[in-house]
């Protein structure tokens, strides 16, 4: 007899192998055979781990099919997890949604029945479409997605900085333990493309600076830099480190804050004098939503918020979304925000920003006071995502139409080895060549964003499925490092790039788990999973 672990009898409903007509029909008897049993896991969390999570499964499970609802909702079935010591061997199911983000590893593992913070999975495969060796467009009929309570999933930061900044209060409500991971999460700046056209090109003439970057970055045949040349010759390197402009920490918090700062009145401050934005001089910021570790994590690196009670910021658009459209504009100071659910909203957001429209591709959605002609391919967005993203494997083409800034002169993609020339100012000049794994800067301690995440379980679990969860985001996303370097893939997006793009793993006593063994791989620190503290050096390896 099945046991329905999930708060809806639809799952048990659709056991039959007929309610699963879309997929093929061994896919559709071995999901049937899974829901409603301990084999069926549900995880909620953390947008930036989303397709790592999806690597750290093929490296467990014999094969592994996709099934996808959204871009933040999908189900995967593993087939012969022999990698677990918690399934061995085992079919399992597993939903992740990443809707809302980070907290909702909490949040939905409400223990009131029918909680409104209980996240969506797909209940009813009947209408998916295969699409390669996976499926796309499952449980989009009426009541094929259904409301279940998480297990847990991962957090970008310690779920106490939501509570500290008012977003949730921790209680039993929640039932959850929180345990820290093994790694840490590299955040990144990045702008779309009409925006770091603008930036390459200042930053690569003579200014009040100085030239920043070689002129050479800048291919297009503008000479005032008033006005966006888009339709310029892009050579492939005009987005290497190299090429990649520069925002201080300072100007990026002065867009990210609240209304009060003078630079949201126009661009000036970020582009140099003489130099405007489009579309009334609006800032426009694709930030995430009040839930979201991302969104902790640039509140806590730009605005000490909630680190600090002295100096906190409050950032644009506080902890709440607006009803309605979560766009506003902010009094006089023209700031343009839009809480996005999942980072691929995020992504979207910057793409339509890049065609001149509102975040969900329509001028309905640019929020009412905006004013000025919105032309096409006239506006500026800036937004913080994981390194985990790269625009260069986006298959979606909105989603390719962002790159990444450097912070304070330091590349989130830089390699390790720095060059050796410098510019007039003492500055070091990277070379073109790219780190496909977004993580050297970072483990060498210089590239300074990045937080360490951990694990969210919920207490009344089985002890296999709190062991598999622990498995899946702990080994899962880190093979045994000790082991013979893995030479990276072409962009670093196989599980045998140990560990996945973007992750960085924590020194620990390990063999060959240190920096010196591993320097591009292993953080020289770690601030043992609390964000507010420094990252302390330490467990280095031969030169401790």
């Amino acid at each position: 007899m099945k046991l329905c672990i999930l708060s809806s009898a639809v799952l048990c409903a659709l056991a039959a192998p007929s309610a699963f007509a879309a997929l093929s029909p061994a896919d559709a008897t071995d999901v049937a055979a899974i829901q409603g049993t301990e084999r069926e896991i549900i995880l909620t969390g953390a947008s930036a781990i989303q397709n790592n999570l999806l690597n750290g499964l093929t490296s467990i499970c014999g094969s592994l099919v996709r099934m996808d609802n959204s871009g933040n909702i999908r189900a995967y079935l593993c087939r012969n997890a022999a990698a677990t010591t918690t399934f061995p061997g085992q079919n399992l199911l597993i939903h992740h949604n990443v809707s809302g983000g980070s907290l909702n590893s909490v949040l939905a593992t409400n223990i009131n029945a029918g909680s409104a913070e209980r996240q969506s999975i797909i209940a009813n495969f009947s209408t998916c479409t295969a699409s390669g060796s996976n499926y796309t467009g499952c449980g989009t009929g009426a009541g094929q997605l259904v409301s279940a309570q998480s297990m847990g999933g991962a957090s970008d930061v310690d779920p106490i900085a939501f509570a500290d900044s008012n977003v949730y209060t921790p209680g039993p409500t929640y039932p959850v333990s929180v345990s820290p991971a093994s790694g840490a999460q590299v955040f990144a700046v990045v702008a779309n493309t009409i925006l770091y056209r603008k930036m390459q090109f200042q930053q690569g003439v003579t200014n009040d600076l100085g030239p920043v970057l070689p002129a050479s970055c800048y291919d297009g045949t503008n000479a005032t830099g008033t006005v966006e040349n888009p339709a310029g010759d892009i050579a492939g390197d005009d987005f290497s480190p190299a090429c990649q402009p520069s925002i201080s920490r300072e100007a990026y918090a002065s867009i990210a804050d609240g209304p009060a700062s003078a630079l949201k009145n126009g661009w000036a401050a970020l582009l140099g004098a003489g130099i405007t934005g489009p579309g009334n001089n609006v800032v426009k910021l694709c930030r995430r939503v009040a839930t979201s570790g991302t969104q902790a994590s640039s509140n806590i690196f730009f605005l000490a918020n909630p680190s600090s009670e002295v100096g906190k910021i409050a950032p644009a658009g506080g902890f709440t979304t607006v009803a309605g459209a979560n766009g506003s504009v902010i009094g006089s100071s023209k700031l343009w925000w839009w809480a996005n659910s999942g980072t691929g909203d995020v992504l979207d957001c910057l793409g339509n920003a890049n065609n001149g429209t509102g975040p969900d591709g329509t001028a309905a959605s640019i929020p009412a006071g905006v004013g000025g002609a919105l032309s096409v391919g006239s506006h500026y967005a800036l937004g913080v995502v994981s390194a985990e993203n790269d625009w260069r494997t986006q298959t979606a083409p909105l989603r390719t139409n962002w790159r990444f800034l450097k912070i304070d002169g330091e590349s989130p993609e830089a390699t390790a080895a720095h060059s050796t020339a410098r510019d007039p100012f003492g500055r070091v000049i990277d070379s073109a060549s790219r780190d496909q794994c977004a993580r050297e800067t970072y483990a060498d301690g210089r590239y300074p964003f990045g937080y360490e995440f951990v694990i969210v379980r919920r207490t009344n679990l089985t002890a296999a499925q709190s062991g598999f969860i622990g498995e899946i985001l702990g080994d899962g996303l880190f093979n045994p490092l000790s082991a013979a370097a893995v030479q990276p893939s072409a962009n670093c997006n196989l599980i045998s790039d140990n560990p996945p793009r973007g992750i960085v793993a924590k020194p620990s006593t390990a063999a060959g788990v240190n920096h010196v063994a591993n320097p591009t791989r292993v953080a020289k620190g770690s601030s043992n999973g609390k964000p507010y503290q420094p990252i302390v050096f330490g467990n280095q390896g031969a030169e401790n």
